[in-house]
């Protein structure tokens, strides 16, 4: 499991919804790691989706 979707797990066993819980995920992987830094970790993700 990736560290964003452990996060959003984490987040939704707090209360929040899966949308509003994957939207604080994604801010606080964009404070960290930036725009581009997130949208190649996107990409990599999808890429490794795809292969399996």
């Amino acid at each position: 499991m990736s560290k964003f979707k452990a996060l959003v797990k984490k987040l939704m066993a707090d209360g929040k919804s899966r949308t509003a819980a994957q939207k604080i995920a994604y801010s606080i992987g964009v404070n960290k790691y930036g725009k581009k830094g997130m949208a190649r970790k996107a990409a990599a993700g999808a890429k490794r989706a795809r292969r399996s």
